[in-house]
């Protein structure tokens, strides 16, 4: 919890008696009591105990946000939250107090609760979920493995507009009079999802990332590399990493969804949607072809040749709304169905192969925003993602002595440089050796800056030492047309490197390759990942380390971004 907000005061509970390992909730405790246990029972079961401290801990670190405040807090207007050193600010020591205080190590005079102004907004206090009564089972949070981000997910553009009112969201810590079945609520801002059965972490391109907030039945489960992966009603896996679980959650009542406003501007058509609550929404491409390929990956493609894109609502009983699609340059009709407990809305493109990433958030005000991007021709104002693969103390692949890193960030730095010079707005994942962000970090910096393309730059190394050439890896069909360009234009910088009479000449287009390499699977733009070059062939490592080379290959990549965007260079 941050300490922003109108505090009207601060009382010290000092109660000298020390409490058991398990501290039951009473309507009828003295407000003392009430309020220490609004200040740490944080799973909302009623006790106190190391779980309490264990949500504390992840909460402090960044982990997992609060999802489930007790319903006595919220109408109180008390948002503690596991402040319990009073100090406005939520550290690792509010964890240890609670530790201490489960295991009868300390007293209820270490715990200070801070009393808020019930107008309070900010979002530290959100105020559309509530916990179960005591009787509720436990709720199982998720492990501490959870990858974290340092950059900011969701651009200032997915605002929903000013006049919508507070759409207050239904959450499986509400009795919606349904009975009680095992759940997830995904508490990663973007949880990849995977198809289920196959017992492995591939995911495939009919899978997209859910939202966090999102709530999913399970069905089933299974494990992989002793991780465990809750199967969805919804069709899909997800790692327990991404998820809080709740053994015995409200089931949660057939959704509708609305569409409640919209909105085009040159880069984006965003539309934002009125749900009962964040159900998991799936995406799948009309008359995309693929085939068996590289890896005996089915999920290949030899051109993007999609005409429409189906967004389904699942446990959705109906869909609303209609939307003038002639204002609109990528959309061309707009229609909802409705059948078995999920809603389709299908848009139909106006161009085949028109489509070129979305996303969907969720908003301050609980409203979900499907955001399309539209791609304009030429290079200026474009936000091109440039990422330089690996760094620090990670060099990368590498071959006598020589690693990856350095050429990757010479490279980018070179690329970013000429692509800022005709006005393109460059986001680069690490700019000096030291730099190694993680992969979640680098995806996530795309995200935040709102990218239109994303290139993940890196070398390649092998057994055989006549292995030489340029490879695109691509994840996401309509990241295609973005690969066909990097292989036109690499191909001929590499061309423009050797002489036609060296045996690495010939050879240098290995072809787009469909693989599911992290930073490939940005879904919410086209993204690949390059292979430049050979650091195991001698001839190509020593060309890579080259200063006139590494410029070649810059502008090769600033070629291919003009090209992409329709813009002719000199």
């Amino acid at each position: 919890m941050t300490g922003s907000g109108s505090f009207k005061k601060i009382i010290a509970v000092a109660v000298a008696l020390a409490i058991a390992a398990t501290v039951p909730l009473s309507s009828s405790a003295e407000i003392s009591d009430e309020l220490f246990i609004i200040a740490c029972d944080l799973d909302g079961d009623g006790l106190v105990t190391s779980a309490d401290a264990r949500i504390d801990l992840r909460y402090a670190a960044g982990l997992d946000e609060f999802l489930h405040p007790t319903e006595a807090a919220i109408d109180a207007g008390i948002v503690c939250f596991g402040d319990l050193d009073g100090s406005l600010d939520h550290t690792a020591n509010d964890a240890r107090i609670l530790l201490r205080l489960s295991a009868k190590l300390e007293d209820k005079s270490a715990v200070t609760v801070i009393l808020n102004d019930p107008a309070r907004t900010d979002s530290t206090a959100p105020s559309t979920t509530k916990a179960p009564p005591p009787t509720a089972a436990p709720i199982t949070t998720a492990p501490t493995t959870a990858e974290t981000t340092t950059a900011p997910v969701a651009p200032p553009e997915t605002q929903e507009p000013a006049d919508l009112p507070l759409n207050k969201l239904l959450t499986p810590y509400q009795d919606h009079g349904l009975g009680a079945c095992e759940e997830i609520v995904v508490t990663a801002d973007h949880a990849e999802t995977l198809p289920p059965g196959k017992e492995n972490d591939i995911s495939d391109p009919s899978c997209v990332p859910y939202v966090k907030g999102t709530v999913a039945q399970v069905t089933g489960l299974e494990y992989f590399d002793g991780t465990p992966f809750y199967e969805l009603d919804s069709g899909v896996k997800l790692s327990s990493e991404y998820v809080s679980h709740l053994t015995a959650g409200y089931r949660m009542p057939a959704n509708s969804v609305r569409l409640a406003a919209s909105e085009v501007t040159d880069s984006r058509t965003r539309f934002w949607f009125e749900t009962d609550w964040i159900v998991p929404v799936n995406v799948k491409l009309g008359a995309q072809k693929y085939y068996s390929g590289y890896a005996d990956r089915t999920y290949n493609v030899s051109s993007f040749t999609a005409d429409s894109i189906t967004f389904t609502f699942c446990s959705t009983a109906k869909g609303e709304g209609s939307y003038d699609c002639g204002k609109d340059v990528l959309i061309k009709s707009f229609e909802w169905s409705s059948s078995s407990g999920r809603t389709e809305l299908k848009i139909g493109l106006r161009n085949a192969g028109g489509y070129y990433g979305s996303e969907i958030t969720v908003t301050e005000k609980g409203y979900m925003c499907l955001s399309l991007r539209h791609k304009s021709p030429g290079v200026a104002g474009k936000t091109v993602t440039l990422d330089p693969g690996h760094g620090g103390n990670d060099g990368g692949g590498g071959s006598a002595g020589v690693y990856e890193a350095p050429i990757n960030l010479n490279v980018c730095l070179k690329a970013a440089e000429t692509l800022r010079s005709m006005g393109a707005n460059v986001v680069l994942t690490r700019t000096v050796a030291s730099q190694n962000p993680s992969l979640r970090e680098r995806a996530d910096m795309a995200r935040a800056a709102d990218s239109d393309i994303f290139i993940s730059v890196h070398c390649d190394v092998s057994e055989s030492t006549s292995a030489h050439g340029f490879c695109p890896y691509y994840f996401y069909p309509y990241s295609f047309p973005l690969v066909s360009a990097l292989r036109t234009e690499m191909v001929r910088a590499w061309q423009r490197v050797y002489d036609p009479g060296s045996p690495n000449y010939a050879g240098i287009d290995r072809t787009p390759r469909g693989y599911g390499f992290f930073v490939a699977r940005v879904e919410f733009c086209p993204s690949t990942l390059i292979e430049l070059g050979f650091l195991s062939n001698d001839i190509e490592r020593a060309a890579l380390q080259s200063q006139t080379t590494q410029t070649k290959l810059a502008q090769g990549i600033v070629n291919a971004v003009a090209e992409y965007f329709g813009q002719a260079m000199g």
